[in-house]
């Protein structure tokens, strides 16, 4: 850009800066608030900046009728001298169509010979006669918005209701109501709407946890005075669940504890459960419950399981008792038995053992009986005194004892048979004796023999006297 160009471009743009300060326009109400078919009056001052007279031209809004008094001040122009100003009184008529409410309108006020314009706003209120109040009448336009629609009555949701006051009517008290078809919703609140404004009024509602569920119709009423706007709508569904709350009482004793449960369904609809408690085979044996339950085997785990269906806001108790007294007890006998025994048995043990021998005529002939002798303790016991008694249906076979203890006595009854006794002086601790004998039979012995126990009798480490007795043994053929 050449010097030439800028300095045009300066001067272009000092030109309406110039001109602005050539003059300036103020205005003065007279009668600013007039009926439709009235005039506004307003003073109107020109003071002319320059050196030399001007003429200046008065206008307004296009759909408003302008006059000035004087009428040659409107038509002709107001003629200022230099450095002069001069009043004139402009007068604003309003079309005939107009509703009430304020009205803001420029005065444009322009120097003839530059064509510049300056311009000072006024407001004219239009008064209402109360004819035409059916064409301003209050209209406010209702949008309501329901977050969720879906409503879990454990936590809130929000309605925002949208109020768009549509003319300029200024309503100081606007009321809206929010209800539902059943009746479970109804919140008021009462706010102010200027001329056109647009505001949104939130509300956070709370219900009740134990709320049915149920399908509903949410509105939004709005109203002024006796005038009810048209409401808007909304589809909300207040949503069912349950949910057992359980709150547990344990009690401890010796090997003894009781749980007593109160389970509440704090939901808003029936609810069904199954209510489990930890457990295993072992434990449930000496569980005790009530109501009864059953063992469930769940992912390798055990439970003992009550089906509950409750209402909502019902409680139940339930309870169950682990008792190990009767283990314990139990367990205490079986200690006491065991010591007895163990108390009370024979350090010396005797076994008795049968075989044949010979067989004639397809009976049992000969016998051969081992008693074996055993001390199963570490303590010696001394002056062991083996019994053993044969059947008089047999005879003691006589023969030398090679290896084995011979008997001490031999005493022979006719009816009750042979006795044989034998004499232990000592038998160490853990010792074993065996004692070896032989029997033959008067006649053949067909089909069962059975032959008593051997009687043992000895004195302990500790002087006690002791008689035990082995088994029976029975032979067939």
């Amino acid at each position: 850009m050449n010097r030439k160009t800028l300095l045009i471009a300066i001067m272009i743009f000092l030109i309406p800066i110039a001109f602005a300060g050539d003059f300036h326009v103020s205005v003065e109400s007279i009668n600013d608030r007039i009926y439709k078919n009235e005039s506004a009056s307003f003073n109107v001052t020109v003071e002319n900046h320059l050196d030399t007279e001007q003429t200046f031209k008065f206008s307004s809004d296009v759909l408003w009728d302008l006059m000035s008094n004087p009428l040659s001040d409107y038509f002709s122009g107001m003629v200022i001298p230099a450095q002069s100003s001069d009043s004139t009184i402009l007068q604003l008529i309003p079309p005939n169509r107009i509703s009430a409410g304020p009205k803001k309108l420029p005065i444009i006020v322009t120097m003839q010979s530059t064509g510049t314009t300056d311009s000072e706003d006024v407001t004219v209120y239009i008064k209402s006669t109360g004819l035409e109040m059916q064409d301003y009448l209050p209209f406010v336009i209702t949008t309501m918005l329901v977050d969720p629609i879906k409503i879990d009555p454990r936590g809130k949701f929000t309605v925002k209701v949208n109020l768009k006051n549509t003319n300029i009517l200024d309503l100081e008290e606007v009321t809206i109501d929010l209800t539902t078809n059943s009746g479970l919703i109804h919140k008021k609140r009462i706010v102010p709407l200027g001329p056109l404004e647009e505001r949104t009024e939130t509300f956070v509602i709370t219900l009740s946890p134990v709320t049915d569920p149920r399908n509903d119709v949410l509105i939004a009423t709005v109203s002024t005075g006796d005038i009810v706007f048209s409401p808007d709508k909304e589809n909300i569904e207040i949503v069912s669940y349950s949910a057992f709350v359980d709150t547990p009482i344990t009690q401890k004793e010796f090997l003894k504890t009781k749980t007593k449960v109160v389970i509440l369904n704090d939901g808003n609809t029936q609810g069904s459960e199954l209510y489990k408690i930890p457990t295993n085979w072992f434990r449930s044996l000496f569980t005790i419950t009530e109501p009864k339950t059953k063992l469930l085997t769940e992912e390798g785990n055990d439970y003992l399981v009550w089906e509950l269906v409750l209402e909502p806001s019902q409680k139940i108790e339930v309870s169950y008792t682990e008792n190990f007294r009767s283990l314990f007890a139990l367990s205490i006998i079986l200690i006491v038995i065991v010591v007895l025994y163990f108390l009370t048995r024979s350090s010396v043990i005797i076994k008795k053992k049968a075989e044949v021998l010979e067989i004639q005529e397809g009976g049992i002939s000969k016998i051969k009986i081992t008693l074996n002798i055993k001390n199963r303790t570490k303590s010696k016991n001394e002056n062991i005194r083996v019994i053993e008694k044969i059947p008089n249906i047999a005879n003691l076979v006589k023969e030398d004892y090679l290896g084995t203890l011979k008997p001490t006595k031999v005493m022979t009854h006719d009816v009750k048979g042979t006795l044989l006794k034998w004499n232990i002086d000592l038998l160490e601790g853990f010792e074993e004796r065996m004692i070896t004998y032989k029997i033959k039979s008067k006649l053949s012995i067909l089909g069962a023999l059975r032959l008593s126990p051997a009687v043992i009798k000895f004195k302990s480490a500790k002087g006690r006297i002791f008689i035990s007795h082995s088994n029976s043994s029975t032979l067939n053929i």
